[in-house]
């Protein structure tokens, strides 16, 4: 028997991209990254297929879902007895091979499942000719912009519903309580800029403050500034998120 379908009697997207998988080896009408677009797009700094295009050890963010997997456990020197990870994450129009060390797998190994959705930090390398990707740090979408946020951007209009100098004085009050949430297990503090749309002119003002940007943060926000296109979140770019290393870790014998 078939899969079960929605009450309708038709696949929902999920289902039928996974159908259209089983048939024909590639999705048709959609990619299951589709759904994250929004969340992982302000964050991206690569698509898969222009990888080839960056030279190695050039620190990148993609997205993609993880298609295959297979572990290692190693054998010799320090790392002997530690697991690591050899995965192929694809994209809409492309696929790179990755490899998650012992020290990366230890810390986002949970996020090392197929057909899971992630964000991720590494550096270009190559092997055999073929282009790889040496992963760093994995984000769900969801949690994209509490680890990998730089700045955010509010826009403050004054458009009748309340005063400029209101709305301001609340937007402020949000980010100073949210400025005191803990930078745990990786969160990044981003910095707040506001600008301000009056009759005549913007005003772009540079708070000097920071918050940890999570979800009900990120709802009461868009909720006081009057709309989600009024917050604009900047990713952390990738040369500063991923520590500097030792080429030679990252260049293999071909």
């Amino acid at each position: 028997r078939g899969r079960a379908r929605s009450s309708a009697g038709h696949w929902l997207p999920a289902e039928r991209l996974t159908e259209e998988f089983k048939a024909v080896g590639f999705y048709l009408s959609g990619h299951p990254l589709d759904e994250f677009a929004p969340l992982v797009t302000p964050f991206r700094t690569a698509t898969l297929g222009e990888l080839s295009l960056h030279k190695p050890n050039t620190p990148v963010i993609v997205a993609g879902m993880i298609s295959t997997l297979r572990y290692h456990t190693m054998t010799r020197g320090s790392s002997a007895g530690s697991r690591m990870a050899m995965i192929e994450l694809q994209d809409r129009l492309g696929h790179v091979e990755a490899v998650l060390f012992a020290e990366s797998f230890a810390k986002y190994g949970d996020l090392v499942q197929t057909n899971e959705v992630v964000l991720a930090a590494g550096r270009v390398d190559e092997r055999r000719g073929e282009t790889q990707l040496i992963i760093e740090q994995l984000v769900r979408p969801q949690d994209a912009a509490t680890f990998l946020a730089d700045r955010v951007i509010l826009d403050i209009h004054d458009d009748g519903a309340s005063g400029i100098e209101d709305r301001l004085r609340s937007v402020t009050g949000e980010v100073k309580q949210a400025g005191g949430a803990r930078t745990a297990n990786g969160a990044r503090a981003a910095s707040v800029f506001v600008r301000l749309f009056r009759e005549a002119e913007v005003v772009t003002l540079r708070t000097g403050l920071k918050m940890v940007l999570q979800g009900e943060t990120i709802d009461r926000l868009e909720s006081l500034l009057g709309g989600e296109d009024r917050m604009n979140i900047l990713g952390i770019p990738p040369a500063t998120l991923i520590p500097e290393r030792n080429r030679g870790r990252f260049s293999r014998r071909s």
